[in-house]
């Protein structure tokens, strides 16, 4: 299933539409795997807006998405502080948790998200994303189930549901997200390439 450290960002969190088309511009950035331009983007909303958990969140996973992981983890323990129920930055700190090997505190953090906002796809995805560790797979199908039924257009949720379909669908759809701005490191891609590549070969 892999870390999906990008879903459930939203653009709903402004306070003005400038501040609104910031956010949207920031977002745009980490899901095309930009993600030091997105830093560099919601840092300037926190500084305009230190109370926008939507930034926050946004900023810790960009920072998680550059191997930052000290700093997103100083950021997620100022974040859930002041944002104590914010669906997102729990989400987001589940994510730092989850790459710190600290599973239980992981799991915590995502059902705290999902128990605050049952729609909340990046708590979903985390959760299936933990579970599939651990070899409990009908609980990660389930929560990656809920996480498409809830965004079923979703980027992030497409991805992960790729490996659950059928072997001719899912090479038409990995190869279509590979052909779209995607939000993964050059590691990722190239992982999802070699995959494809073993797709049309066998």
């Amino acid at each position: 299933l892999g870390l999906f450290a990008f879903a459930g960002l939203a653009a709903d969190d402004a306070k003005s539409p400038a501040a609104g088309d910031d956010l949207t511009a920031a977002n745009q950035l980490f899901r095309s795997g930009k993600f030091a331009e997105a830093e560099s983007n919601y840092r300037a909303l926190l500084v305009n807006d230190p109370k926008s958990a939507d930034a926050e969140a946004g900023l810790i996973l960009s920072l998680l998405r550059q191997e930052k992981v000290d700093e997103a983890l100083t950021k997620s323990d100022h974040a859930a502080a002041i944002q104590v129920s914010s669906a997102a930055v729990l989400a987001a700190r589940g994510d730092v948790m989850f790459r710190l090997a600290r599973m239980h505190d992981a799991e915590r953090a995502y059902l705290q998200a999902e128990a605050s906002d049952p729609g909340q796809i990046h708590a979903h995805l985390g959760l299936a994303t933990l579970y599939d560790a651990y070899s409990l797979y009908r609980h990660a199908y389930d929560q990656l189930l809920a996480a498409r039924k809830a965004a079923p257009d979703d980027l992030t949720v497409q991805r992960a549901w790729i490996r659950m379909l059928p072997r001719k669908e899912r090479l038409a759809a990995l190869e279509a997200y590979l052909a779209s701005p995607h939000p993964d490191t050059e590691e990722e891609t190239l992982h999802w390439k070699d995959y494809l590549a073993f797709l049309k070969a066998t």
